[in-house]
């Protein structure tokens, strides 16, 4: 369910829960510890991951937050998506900052993803909510606005601007294998 899945919940589904279930499921199937993980995700799967955070935090060893379109400050006075304003009611508790300063945060976009127009949402459109671009007009922008609202609350994060390219996925790749490597092996 496109777009659904980017703000944690659509339609009734609650996209966290759904992902903790697949966890669960492959649990099963193979022995793996499941208490906390890693994600990681990009462009779409960027904004599913920060929802994720903002969701499960206590679920998470570190996150990785790549391109996102659409980025959710720390901010009460911005409803929900753009902020958190309306967050607790919505899903039924507040977002856990202590929680979230215990995940090492990464977030990664390319030096050249600065196209406007495809994430921009003007008022009348069906995702438009209050301050739905007062974070930036691109991604990269959206990205250094996110990491300084998560470094005003006290968290652990990395921006990573990695150079020659736009926006696409294969290029991400070495810049969040380097920050995932280290803490993977670091859990044993």
């Amino acid at each position: 369910d496109e777009p659904g899945y980017k703000f944690g919940a659509f339609g009734g589904v609650r996209y966290d829960h759904a992902l903790l279930a697949m966890i669960e499921d492959a649990a099963g199937r193979v022995k793996l510890r499941t208490e906390r993980v890693w994600l990681a995700g990009y462009s779409g799967g960027g904004q599913f991951a920060e929802r994720f955070l903002l969701l499960q935090p206590h679920r998470l060893h570190a996150v990785s937050i790549g391109a996102p379109g659409y980025v959710t400050l720390l901010d009460t006075s911005l409803p929900w998506w753009a902020g958190t304003g309306g967050f607790a009611e919505r899903f039924g508790h507040g977002p856990d900052l202590d929680a979230m300063r215990r995940v090492a945060i990464h977030l990664c976009v390319g030096a050249e993803d600065t196209e406007t127009e495809v994430i921009r949402v003007p008022e009348g459109h069906p995702l438009w909510v209050r301050g739905a671009g007062s974070a930036g007009p691109t991604r990269i922008a959206r990205l250094e606005r996110l990491a300084e609202s998560l470094r005003a609350e006290r968290m652990d994060v990395t921006l990573d601007i990695f150079p020659g390219a736009a926006h696409a996925t294969e290029p991400s790749i070495p810049t969040v294998t380097r920050f995932l490597e280290p803490r993977l092996a670091a859990a044993g």
